[in-house]
C-alpha cells in the first residue's frame, strides 16, 4: 500500500488521505467550484482501497457527488494507475457490457 500511497499525488485535484481504519481512504474536493464543461478534473469525489479478508486481492470503491460521469473517469483513473503498478484487474465496471 505504500507504493499506492506515493502515487496518490499524481492523481490530483488537492488528495485528502483519510485516517486508515479500513484499508486506504482519500477525498478529492475542489470547493465550490463547478464542474468544467467536459467534466474533467473537477468535482468531489473518493475512493477507498482495502484489502480483502477473504481472499489475495485489494478492494476498490469509488464514489463522487452527482456526477456519474466523473465516477466513471475517476474509477477508471484509479484502475489503471494500480495496473501500471502491476495490479490486475479481474471484474469488469457495472457500466461495461458483458
Amino acid at each position: 500500500m505504500g507504493v499506492v500511497q506515493q502515487e496518490i499525488y499524481a492523481l490530483g485535484n488537492h488528495p485528502c488521505i483519510e485516517m486508515p481504519v479500513d484499508g486506504l481512504s482519500v477525498r478529492f474536493h475542489t470547493g465550490f467550484r463547478p464542474l468544467a464543461a467536459n467534466g474533467r478534473g473537477h468535482g468531489n469525489w473518493r475512493f477507498n482501497l482495502r484489502e480483502s479478508n477473504t481472499e489475495p486481492l485489494l478492494r476498490l470503491n469509488v464514489e463522487s457527488i452527482g456526477s456519474e460521469d466523473l465516477l466513471i473517469e475517476q474509477t477508471m483513473r484509479v484502475s489503471e494507475k494500480l495496473q501500471s503498478l502491476g495490479g490486475i484487474r479481474e471484474t469488469k465496471f457495472r457500466w461495461e457490457k458483458e
